[in-house]
C-alpha cells in the first residue's frame, strides 16, 4: 500500500437544481492510480418536496456512477 498523497484531479457537477448542488471531487494517487471521489452538496432551499426530488434524482445518478463516493458534513445541522 502506497502511503503518498491523494492529488486533486478535477471537479464535476453532478446535479444542479434551484434548490440545491452536488459536485464530486476526483482525486486520484499517482504511485497507484487508485481513485478517490468526495461529494459537496449545498442546499439553497429545504423543503420536504427538495428532499424527495434529491433522493429520486440521486438514486438515477448513482445508477451510472458506481464508484465509492465518500462524504462528510461540514456543519452539525440537524436538517
Amino acid at each position: 500500500m502506497s502511503t503518498k498523497a491523494f492529488e486533486f484531479v478535477a471537479r464535476y457537477e453532478a446535479l444542479r437544481t434551484d434548490d440545491y448542488l452536488i459536485e464530486l471531487d476526483e482525486y486520484r494517487r499517482p504511485s497507484d492510480h487508485a481513485q478517490l471521489m468526495i461529494a459537496h452538496m449545498r442546499v439553497f432551499r429545504w423543503a420536504p418536496s427538495v428532499l424527495r426530488r434529491m433522493i429520486r434524482e440521486w438514486r438515477l445518478f448513482r445508477t451510472v456512477c458506481r464508484a465509492d463516493i465518500y462524504a462528510s458534513p461540514q456543519t452539525d445541522e440537524p436538517k
